[in-house]
């Protein structure tokens, strides 16, 4: 999910909406504040499995929404210690494969693995704004598509998790990847010249090549 601070304005919240459904999670109608107006939806009213969501999300995102950052990030907390099988809750799923990954592989202790592998927001790193993707389209310096979707994940590669701001996260977010199916952004205009849109429009085209879901958790 693609979150950019005026298009939520815009669609008065509509991509935050879709990223709360798709966790199985729904706002409160009996509190007065916003910071405590969510919860989990019970897997039993749910009637479906929790999917998983990566987040890339703007620098205006990140200021105008500290509030949304905050409490997306406890709400998934909450969905990783419910007592829910794989099948009923692919973010937990995820979340439990990557923490032994990074324990493994890069060293991290069993706190700092759970935090990262629990990490589903990502975006520039504080002080940064957007990516270097417009400049390099209007002075054409690219060859291949592949080279706008490296860079934009690389400035968007800083982790917002519940415990740090802006880490840079690089590796982690490659390990995210790999459980993603669809790439989704809420618009009220669309501009098909724009870098996201090459970048989306190359990863569809790439996509049967690339990914085999086949038996893995969303």
């Amino acid at each position: 999910m693609i979150l950019w601070g005026l298009e939520t304005s815009r669609s008065q919240g509509e991509t935050v909406g879709q990223i709360l459904y798709y966790l199985g999670l729904r706002l409160r109608t009996d509190r007065a504040s916003f910071d405590d107006r969510l919860e989990i939806i019970p897997r039993e009213e749910l009637g479906r499995p929790r999917m998983d969501v990566v987040i890339h999300m703007c620098g205006f995102f990140r200021d105008m929404y500290p509030n949304l950052v905050d409490n997306l990030n406890e709400m998934l907390q909450q969905i990783l210690a419910l007592d829910e099988t794989d099948e009923e809750n692919y973010f937990a799923a995820n979340t439990r494969k990557l923490a032994q990954i990074l324990m493994k592989e890069q060293g991290m202790d069993e706190t700092r693995a759970w935090e990262m592998a629990s990490c589903r927001i990502f975006g520039p790193k504080e002080g940064e704004y957007a990516t270097r993707l417009t400049d390099v389209v209007k002075k054409g310096s690219w060859k291949a598509a592949e080279e706008l979707g490296t860079g934009f994940t690389a400035d968007l590669s800083y982790a917002y998790s519940y415990r740090h701001r802006g880490e840079a996260a690089a590796s982690v977010l490659k390990h995210q990847y790999e459980n993603v199916d669809y790439i989704s952004q809420i618009r009220n205009t669309w501009n098909m010249n724009s870098p996201i849109s090459i970048i989306i429009m190359s990863f569809m085209v790439d996509f049967p090549r690339r990914w085999k879901p086949e038996g893995r958790k969303r």
